[in-house]
């Protein structure tokens, strides 16, 4: 499930393990809470599986594209709504795509997605015809060969940026295409530039962009306890607790 706003109205995508559909719920701030002003519509329907994970966001006309895993075809899928329906396309296949994805548009209204691909490595996807997905419609790189348990994408600016969601205690890592060619681990390094926010066995990560400077709240555990840390990306030297250029409180 996730919940996003735009303009007066809050939007909500979910599953139905009932009907097995991944549905779209959207009400004006305004008539809260009668739940009875919410518009339902159905995404796609399939397994009970189908849209367990997903993600929304919205492009410059208000409009929500979707990203969620097909579990049953081993794939991540992208929907866009145009104001009357849906039009779906499958991003990426594979044995396990898909694993807790993230999506943002570009000023240009392009969207850009991120996900763990087949439980190896972080993966990129933004809709321009290229190489590396299944659709011809996308290009797909791979940005980091890790375990991952899923990923957050933002815009930063015009650049585009990724915090992964690290699982079995691998880093935390902040990925930015900038064509920097360093920190990364896999075929496509040349576009990209890995930073560690934190080696100390983090989880429950998000990340959002504040006046063009990310932040990242996440768990960091150890020796029977947790710590709930917050980091924002600065310029030149670091603070305590993050590697040269991340501050952390």
């Amino acid at each position: 499930i996730d919940i996003a706003k735009t303009g007066n109205s809050i939007v909500i995508v979910s599953q139905d393990s009932t009907n097995r559909d991944t549905q779209y719920f959207q009400t004006d701030i305004s008539t809260l809470p009668t739940a009875a002003s919410f518009t339902l519509s159905a995404i796609e329907s399939g397994a009970s599986n189908l849209g367990r994970e997903n993600d929304i966001a919205f492009d410059s006309a208000g409009l929500p594209g979707v990203v969620y895993k097909d579990a049953t075809a081993g794939s991540v899928k992208y929907a866009k709504y145009n104001g009357s329906s849906w039009t779906i396309e499958t991003v990426k296949s594979g044995s396990s795509a898909g694993d807790m994805p993230s999506i943002t548009f570009d000023g240009s209204d392009i969207p850009h997605i991120a996900f763990d691909f087949n439980n190896s490595y972080l993966m990129y996807a933004k809709k321009v015809a290229g190489s590396g997905c299944t659709s011809a419609s996308w290009t797909c790189e791979q940005v980091h060969n890790k375990e991952v348990g899923g990923s957050v994408i933002r815009m930063v600016g015009s650049i585009t940026a990724i915090v992964d969601k690290p699982a079995g205690g691998w880093n935390l890592v902040y990925a930015v295409r900038d064509g920097g060619n360093t920190g990364c681990t896999s075929p496509d390094t040349a576009n990209w530039t890995c930073e560690t926010i934190s080696a100390a066995a983090p989880y429950w990560t998000n990340f959002a962009v504040n006046s063009g400077t990310p932040a990242v709240i996440h768990i960091e555990t150890g020796s029977g306890s947790s710590k709930l840390i917050y980091a924002t990306r600065v310029g030149g030297g670091g603070g305590s607790g993050c590697p040269v250029g991340v501050d952390s409180d």
